[in-house]
């Protein structure tokens, strides 16, 4: 297996830098070019290539093209599969990845629908309870009482209003 290709790699660091600079629509063209010149130079199965594809569905994922990320992580996931099995670190995170690109889908979806016209939406009710240990049971799940109050007080608003429209 070839080691590594410098010109992929020049190209995977430049787009690397512009991702941490938040320059999104450029890092994902520098993240093409090098997975272009992976794949020629490398193969598809290549670790440098897999790793470029996972950089490719981070970027496409900042700039909101979920189907482009969905794909790039899948590809990935499926070559580190191949390669190295099911047991090692990258295939986990690129499960990882794949399951924030599905994630970013299902909120993207969503909020899509709940902006539309006469749609009474709450993105996330469970805001400031989820994950806050003072407002959940032992199971760390489900809200005690005063995790069920803030909810309750988060979407009583919306329930009022869909109530107001059944009089």
């Amino acid at each position: 297996m070839t080691p590594h290709s410098p010109r992929a790699t020049a190209r995977l660091n430049a787009g690397t830098a512009a991702f941490r600079a938040g320059d999104y629509p450029r890092a994902r063209r520098e993240f093409e070019r090098a997975l272009a010149l992976a794949r020629a130079q490398l193969g598809p199965d290549h670790p440098q290539t897999l790793r470029t594809l996972s950089d490719l569905g981070a970027a496409c994922a900042a700039l909101g093209d979920h189907e482009a990320s969905r794909a790039a992580h899948e590809a990935a996931l499926a070559g580190r599969r191949r390669i190295i099995g099911g047991a090692h670190h990258d295939v986990g995170v690129s499960l990882h990845n794949l399951g924030a690109a599905y994630a970013a889908q299902f909120r993207a979806v969503f909020t899509k629908l709940g902006a539309r016209p006469g749609i009474l939406f709450d993105p996330f009710f469970l805001q400031g309870v989820a994950g806050n240990p003072a407002l959940n049971q032992d199971d760390h799940m489900h809200p005690n009482a005063a995790g069920v109050a803030i909810e309750v007080a988060r979407i009583k608003p919306l329930v009022e209003k869909l109530l107001d429209r059944k009089k």
